[in-house]
């Protein structure tokens, strides 16, 4: 049987929101593990300098979402099993756009994630020369990882 002797885990806050772990119950949501998933990400950076390698041509004066913005909502809503990008749009009721936990996740307190066609964009703008530039920043975050050379 698991003991929890810590009552109660604090995490970053967004917007004046606090954000707490306990096991008192209440409103509570099965996907509270992807907090953990956040926080890594955010001290990785690796959706963050992602973000910077993919092709991004629009006039940012224009657009509403950020790339970072809208990577974390494909990213997360992959691990949060929703891998259709249907998921994110109005055909699921107001979409997973819209959940207060993933708002938190991405860090943005809006539907900064994009609409389904939106998001769709993102896979369109990645090319060979951005995959070969995403496959050499998970290889300096693997080496980075450790003290000594793997």
């Amino acid at each position: 049987m698991t003991i929890c002797e810590q009552p109660r885990f604090d995490f970053k806050g967004l917007r004046g929101r606090e954000v707490e772990v306990d096991f008192e119950g209440g409103a509570v949501t099965s996907d509270g593990g992807s907090l953990l998933l956040a926080e890594a990400e955010r001290k990785l950076g690796l959706l963050e300098a992602a973000a910077k390698l993919i092709p991004d041509d629009h006039a940012s004066w224009l657009i509403e979402y950020t790339m970072l913005g809208m990577l974390r909502a494909r990213v997360y809503g992959i691990a949060l099993d929703y891998e259709d990008l249907n998921d994110h749009g109005p055909t699921h009721g107001e979409g997973i756009r819209y959940e207060p936990l993933l708002q938190v996740m991405r860090g943005e307190n809006r539907t900064a994630g994009g609409k389904t066609s939106t998001l769709c964009g993102i896979e369109g703008r990645a090319n060979r020369s951005c995959a070969v530039g995403l496959n050499a920043l998970l290889v300096e975050k693997f080496i980075a990882g450790h003290r000594e050379s793997p």
